[in-house]
């Protein structure tokens, strides 16, 4: 593989750039984990530390698989219910592995002014709010659409989230389902 210098985060996959931009491989979220971490592993030039969550009574077990600035979370789906893709990401900086730069198709990179974005995609947001969640790419539909404004696909989302300092970039996430 050639050398990785940057990321685009999308709805269904990591598009995996060399330093001229041409895209060099899609890590797609529905690789089983054991490959794409593998795979992340050899483009950060380090292991994760691995760490288990428990379920709860609105979410599965999850493992997570972290590197400085990147998360890959493993959802541990029951009783046969396939709800997302096989895995999630989150960036937390705009560069990991020491030199490879993070960013939304946009150009927005964690850390960035989640109002900006918000701004850019006429999306809602609450500059007092601890959580917010803006989409900023939308995949292609995946199934009946249930809300009158999103799309039942999967999508690219900045969040600022209460566990971590200034803005994130988390993928895939569906607007389009409803959320408890």
């Amino acid at each position: 593989m050639d050398t990785i210098t940057q990321i685009t985060v999308r709805p269904e996959q990591l598009d995996m750039k060399d330093a001229s931009g041409e895209i060099i491989v899609g890590l797609s979220y529905d690789l089983d984990v054991k490959t794409f971490v593998q795979n992340m592993t050899w483009v950060i030039g380090s292991e994760p530390t691995i760490s288990d969550t428990p379920g709860g009574s609105e979410w599965w077990p999850v493992t997570h698989y972290k590197w400085p600035g990147f998360e890959v979370m493993d959802d541990h789906e029951t009783g046969g219910k396939n709800m997302d893709m096989n895995l999630a990401v989150v960036f937390l900086e705009p560069v990991i592995g020491g030199d490879i730069s993070v960013s939304t198709i946009q150009g927005f990179q964690p850390g960035d002014d989640l109002g900006w974005l918000a701004r850019y995609m006429d999306e809602p947001y609450n500059p007092d709010s601890d959580f917010n969640q803006v989409q900023a790419e939308h995949g292609p539909p995946i199934g009946p659409k249930y809300m009158e404004k999103y799309s039942n696909s999967n999508s690219v989302t900045g969040q600022n989230r209460y566990q971590h300092e200034g803005s994130v970039i988390f993928a895939p996430y569906n607007f389009g389902i409803g959320h408890v």
